[in-house]
């Protein structure tokens, strides 16, 4: 952020880049997660589970998901604000020396 500041960049850049980020890397963390945990965590079940019984089904709470998608989101993105919004503060010098 330090190098961007004596490029003339305002303070509105600085602040949407710093929250595209962060809401990149959140979607790419929730991505990830799921696609690893979820297949995961039905092989542990079915490890634990699946020996005592013939039959073994798995419902995924698709709905639970889809709703805490937007909840993730959100607060990635108020996470984000008080850093960049910091950062936005600071001048190009001070933040090269510290």
């Amino acid at each position: 952020m330090a190098v961007t500041g004596p490029n003339a960049t305002n303070g509105g850049v600085i602040r949407t880049e710093i929250v595209i980020e962060a809401l990149t890397l959140t979607i790419v963390g929730t991505l990830v997660g799921l696609l690893v945990g979820l297949p995961l965590g039905i092989a542990g079940v079915k490890a634990q589970i699946g020996g005592m019984t013939n039959q073994f089904t798995t419902q995924l709470p698709w709905t639970q998901i889809g709703a805490l998608i937007p909840v993730i989101l959100i607060a990635a993105l108020l996470a984000a604000v008080i850093p960049a919004r910091n950062a936005t503060r600071i001048q190009p010098a001070q933040g090269l020396t510290s």
